[in-house]
């Protein structure tokens, strides 16, 4: 469950909000280097 939710909010978090810089990096980053 843990693997499909860190999917999840990598493909909608980071993907389409690539813009976002503090999304990016603060996010991505966390579920990146979990």
């Amino acid at each position: 469950m843990i693997d499909f939710e860190i999917s999840f909010a990598f493909h909608w978090c980071c993907i389409p909000v690539c813009l976002i810089i503090v999304c990016k990096i603060w996010y991505c980053r966390d579920v990146y280097f979990w």
